[in-house]
């Protein structure tokens, strides 16, 4: 039905689509989720005051740390199985890392509030973290006490 929907013309039967169909609806599905994902970005960079320069900043470190994971996954991977798995964000275990790179400590109390920012935001051991929680997670870093400075007085 959504073939249809898009216009595209199915010689096969009902139950059934062929190669290109798939591909033009894959297209379709990914520009939809492309065009909800840059809404999303925008109502954030207007909710957290970032400028587009700040967006596309912080756009160009998870990109970047996306390519390290990519990397090091296929760099595993020709050790072991040749499993292919398609990054959808960061995986929690890089994020954590990321924090830790930019000086917050990973114990006691702030580890606990980091886990419960990266719960908040939908980040877990089984769903990374995509660019829309990316600016959630910057924008928190902003407000905590990262370093533990404002105790120290």
């Amino acid at each position: 039905q959504r073939a249809r929907e898009a216009g595209i013309e199915n010689r096969t039967s009902d139950s059934e689509i062929d190669f290109w169909t798939f591909v033009q609806l894959s297209r379709i599905l990914e520009t939809e989720q492309e065009r909800e994902e840059e809404a999303l970005v925008h109502q954030l960079m207007k909710e957290f005051n970032f400028s587009q320069k700040e967006v596309d900043d912080f756009r160009a470190v998870f990109l970047g740390k996306m390519h390290e994971v990519r990397e090091a996954e296929r760099d595993e991977r020709r050790e072991g199985d040749d499993k292919v798995v398609k990054l959808r964000g960061l995986p929690r275990d890089d994020v954590l890392r990321l924090a830790r790179g930019l000086g917050m400590s990973l114990l006691g109390e702030s580890r606990q509030k980091l886990e419960r920012e990266l719960k908040k935001i939908g980040c877990t051991e089984t769903q990374p973290l995509d660019f829309p929680g990316f600016l959630r997670f910057m924008s928190w870093l902003t407000t905590v006490d990262v370093l533990g400075k404002k105790n120290a007085d």
